[in-house]
């Protein structure tokens, strides 16, 4: 049995299978990642950064569930490639932006801009000249380097007005005081991008020193932040601004004056996304160059590894695959995505991350169904795995693990010094470690009350059940458990 612990969904979008959350810290410019779906839905990466209200996005599929506010905030979209999961979303971002927004910046591949061009010329727009301008600036890099650059505005209908060539001297797509956007080219059959977003340094602020100063937080913080990143000189003026209870106040003060309201400067985040690639020697190589030693990794774990044959003839990564990945690069925490449906309907989302997380941690094909089996508990460190899990009802919950390195340590012990240790420290038995806990009841904070296992030989096939038991006393609420059963 997997123990649940119930996590609403914008909680859920924070955990990473370190066993820690990315989160933002107090009065710190941190860029907040999340996935666009879930993990069967179009791949897609929304990277927020609050203090300056604005976005970015990381492939156009299904984007209906980001609201117009989350849209609107957008800077700049990164497109990997064109297959029509990845690129289908355009025509809704842009006509929620019609009328709305004043730019947007695209990246992509080879032929992009006239990929973009096709889009636009699709439709009619005998009436778009009654809305505030829009222009899409368009930015398309080829294999060797060298790109292009071209512009659509609405004054024109969309009229493609081309710029000028360019050539990268490095791998460097976008630089901003705050951040900059790397990216790769990796093989998927057709050239297909592999993105890094760096932030060069977080800034964080003494709250107790605007108190002593006497006024609050408000837009001049975000100034005063981006003037100490970019190196302003000393006299550069800050107009102060900020509301209270009696009312609004203003004052001008210079960078220098309000510098010791900076508690310190610490490095930025890196995090990684890669979608749709082969697993070979020259992709491994690749990221390696890209992405090591990344903070948080968003990678593809689209099929288990039973159905690698499969997935090569798709050009796909399976679990296993993106494990071995997140390790050449020394990731730090990871974060499967982009699942294939097949596995929906048979708990494969639990699989498919033990699989990834296994091959990640180095741990023996013996102790990764150990560690299926043992009772665990959400933990820290990189032995620990936070698990997405869809019921058949839809809700979303987390499945948190403990102790996999103690399962790795049981694995070579008999099963009466198994017991003992599980007694000792969770109060079960599990039995040996290739057993697994099928039955849990949970109180209504989602912690386990009580388990008990049974012996399974083996682990696969197993089916998913969800049973219901009895009301104890009148008005109590139903509780909900979770069995996996051996298929007969």
């Amino acid at each position: 049995m997997v123990l649940m612990a119930v996590h609403g969904i914008e909680e859920l979008d924070q955990i990473t299978l370190s066993g820690r959350r990315i989160a933002p810290e107090c009065g710190c410019n941190r860029a907040q990642p999340r996935l666009v779906n879930d993990v069967f839905g179009d791949p897609g990466l929304y990277v927020d950064f609050r203090d300056e209200r604005r976005a970015l996005l990381f492939d156009l599929g299904d984007i209906t569930v980001l609201p117009p506010r989350k849209l609107m905030r957008l800077s700049h979209v990164f497109v990997t490639h064109t297959h029509m999961d990845h690129f289908a979303g355009f025509d809704h971002l842009l006509r929620v932006l019609l009328g709305r927004k004043a730019g947007l910046m695209l990246f992509g591949g080879p032929d992009f801009v006239a990929q973009v061009e096709h889009k636009l010329r699709a439709y009619t727009w005998n009436v778009v000249h009654r809305y505030d301008e829009l222009v899409i600036d368009v930015c398309e890099i080829g294999i060797d380097g060298r790109g292009q650059r071209a512009r659509f505005s609405s004054l024109t209908r969309f009229a493609r007005e081309s710029g000028a060539s360019f050539e990268l001297p490095d791998d460097v797509l976008h630089d901003e005081a705050t951040f900059r956007v790397r990216g790769r080219f990796v093989d998927h059959d057709i050239p297909c991008f592999a993105y890094a977003i760096e932030e060069k340094a977080h800034v964080n602020v003494a709250k107790d020193r605007l108190e002593a100063l006497g006024v609050s937080v408000g837009p001049w913080l975000r100034e005063l932040k981006h003037a100490v990143l970019t190196g302003a000189p000393g006299r550069t003026p800050i107009h102060v601004q900020w509301r209270d209870r009696e009312g609004e106040h203003a004052m001008m003060r210079q960078v220098n004056e309000l510098r010791h309201l900076i508690l310190d400067l610490v490095p930025g985040q890196r995090i990684g996304y890669v979608t749709d690639l082969r697993y070979t020697e020259a992709n491994v190589k690749t990221l390696s160059l890209l992405l090591a030693d990344v903070d948080l990794l968003f990678i593809e774990s689209v099929f288990l590894d039973e159905d690698a044959e499969h997935g090569a003839r798709k050009n796909h990564l399976t679990a296993g695959q993106a494990g071995h990945i997140a390790r050449t690069m020394r990731a730090k925490a990871v974060r499967p995505f982009h699942f294939s449906p097949r596995y929906e309907e048979r708990a494969g989302e639990l699989l498919i991350i033990a699989e990834m997380h296994a091959a990640w941690s180095r741990r023996s094909k013996r102790c990764e169904r150990a560690s299926r089996g043992v009772h665990m508990k959400c933990a820290d460190g990189p032995c620990a795995v936070i698990r997405d899990v869809r019921e058949r009802g839809g809700a979303r919950r987390a499945v948190s693990a403990r102790g996999l390195e103690r399962t790795a340590q049981s694995c070579g012990e008999n099963a009466q010094e198994a017991k003992r240790r599980a007694r000792a420290r969770h109060g079960l038995f599990p039995g040996e470690p290739h057993h697994i806990i099928r039955r849990a009841r949970r109180d209504g904070r989602g912690h386990c009350r009580d388990a008990r296992s049974r012996g399974i030989s083996h682990l696969a096939p197993l089916k998913y059940h969800e049973t219901r038991s009895r009301q104890r006393r009148p008005g109590q609420p139903v509780r909900k458990s979770l069995r996996l059963d051996r298929v007969t």
